[in-house]
């Protein structure tokens, strides 16, 4: 999965809602990654593990590496926040 930090430039290139508030956008996912069926492109990353998110430094720090449990995403996508919980490798 490859996440860039919200900007305008991004937000306007790639059309994301207006009301993504500031955070990371997930710009690419791998089809093969177990991330596939529950993240997709254009959906923006608000905290991990409960951290907000609003540089990749912060995406990093946040990252847990328990596979038992993986990790907690507050994601927004189509006006709307969620929670899922992702399987770390």
């Amino acid at each position: 999965m490859n996440v860039s930090e919200l900007t305008e430039e991004i937000r306007r290139r790639a059309r994301l809602d207006p009301r993504l508030p500031a955070g990371l956008v997930i710009t690419d996912i791998d089809a093969k990654s177990p991330c596939a069926e529950t993240l997709r492109e254009g959906m923006g990353m608000l905290s991990i593990n409960n951290a907000p998110v609003a540089e990749i430094a912060s995406a990093k720090r946040a990252l847990i590496s328990n596979p038992e449990e993986g990790d907690l995403l507050r994601v927004y996508y189509r006006g709307a926040c969620g929670r899922i919980v992702v399987p770390v490798k």
